[in-house]
């Protein structure tokens, strides 16, 4: 069963290289992650980018915070990859995926939810 585990964790990361190449890795400190590579932590932590939506009062640096969380890029612990990545999967659960917006306060919406983006 871990053979089989490995091959199919070894057939995602080729996937992975094939649709989005081997870009360098940017300077983010190793966790106690086992793989670091930061393309494979996105799409293991769920992070949905058609459910993402930017306020129109944040500037181009707040916005790229903010996707950096929401990908789980810098956090510290398992843990906290652990909590985000089972946010994400309720977020996306049906009948209706929950939209989220990166603004620069809290706040629910009849369609969607708030959340600042330096969370």
């Amino acid at each position: 069963r871990q053979t089989k585990m490995e091959k199919a964790k070894e057939r995602a990361k080729e996937k992975v290289r094939e649709k989005f190449g081997d870009a360098p890795k940017p300077d983010i400190p190793d966790s106690e992650f086992e793989d670091p590579d930061p393309k494979m932590r996105i799409i293991e932590g769920g992070y949905h980018p058609d459910l993402c939506f930017m306020d129109k009062a944040l500037t181009q640096e707040q916005k790229r915070d903010g996707i950096r969380n929401l990908c789980g890029i810098g956090l510290e612990t398992e843990a906290h990859f652990w909590l985000l990545e089972n946010l994400w999967k309720a977020m996306r659960q049906p009948p209706t995926p929950v939209p989220l917006i990166l603004a620069l306060d809290y706040g629910v919406e009849s369609t969607a939810v708030r959340i600042p983006y330096n969370f």
